[in-house]
């Protein structure tokens, strides 16, 4: 049985790191490595075995590689005082207009321009976000887009506090984009990232 080489072994633990920190949000590095040893170190497949060995070193530094990789897509990962945190950061629209084209195309929906496509991308991988906050974003006024994607069902508004209305994707985009969750979506596009670099 052939085993797999050790920069494939930390990246596969960075890709699980990763999928925790989408559960929970911050953990210790040392919390990390438990957890995967939990994970992989009786895993059936003996190819996956050698991921509970990954040394905290390795794993701080394919962390911080990852994070650097998923800033473009909107998300960051920083570690401080030995705890990692995932969290949303700026977001740059290209990639994913890009992105959203290539899931767009693959479904077949011509409505979709790279303006409405751009909102949607914002939107998901920042939500909940207020008309306003969009604005500033793009550095003008998008609302006759987002009225659009409201009247198309991929986006809602809901309100928040003091009244003020923030905008979510709904089920249908996700159905739309073949994702069952938020989360989903954010890990395919960190992974696909990854595999470009």
């Amino acid at each position: 049985m052939k085993e797999i080489s050790r920069r494939a072994t930390v990246k596969a633990a960075v890709r699980a790191a990763i999928q925790l920190l989408f559960v929970e949000g911050t953990l210790s590095i040392d919390g990390i490595r438990e957890r995967l040893r939990g994970i992989f170190a009786a895993d059936p497949n003996e190819q996956h075995r050698p991921i509970a060995s990954v040394t905290t070193a390795e794993l701080i530094e394919g962390i911080l590689e990852m994070g650097r990789k998923m800033e473009d897509i909107g998300l960051q990962v920083k570690i401080i005082n030995g705890e990692a945190t995932l969290y949303a950061g700026p977001v740059v629209p290209g990639r994913l207009q890009a992105y959203l084209r290539e899931k767009t195309n693959t479904s077949g929906n011509p409505e979709m321009t790279p303006a409405r496509m751009e909102i949607l991308g914002c939107v998901a991988l920042r939500q909940p976000i207020s008309q306003g906050e969009m604005d500033q974003l793009f550095d003008t006024d998008k609302r006759s887009i987002v009225n659009w994607l409201v009247e198309a069902g991929l986006l809602e508004a809901r309100a928040g506090v003091g009244g003020r209305i923030y905008y979510v994707v709904t089920v249908a985009f996700l159905r739309k984009f073949g994702y069952s969750s938020i989360e989903e979506m954010k890990l395919d596009i960190a992974t696909r990232k990854s595999q470009e670099d």
